[in-house]
């Protein structure tokens, strides 16, 4: 199907997929205010224990913009929160 201009058109399907792009919801959060570097396209850095360059801050979930999922962000709030503690430093 091919649709062009303004041209009113009806579509019968039994499924419809749609696919959006994510992007960090990073503003308002006054990062640069806080000295909190992001990428060009608005993710916080982070090293591996979820550390920013601020080192009283850590990031974790999407605003990171690793793996986009939930379990993923409770690792890796579980692996902040044990470098926080000193609990596996070397992990």
């Amino acid at each position: 199907m091919e649709l062009a201009g303004n041209v009113a058109s009806t579509l019968r399907a039994e499924y419809v997929l749609i696919g959006a792009g994510r992007g960090p919801l990073t503003d308002g959060l006054n990062l640069e205010a806080a000295g909190v570097k992001t990428d060009a396209k608005g993710w916080i850095t982070t090293d591996e224990f979820q550390r920013t360059n601020v080192p009283s801050v850590l990031a974790i979930g999407d605003v990171t913009g690793k793996a986009l999922l939930a379990h993923v962000a409770s690792r890796q709030g579980i692996v902040a929160v044990e470098k926080l503690a000193d609990f596996r430093p070397n992990r």
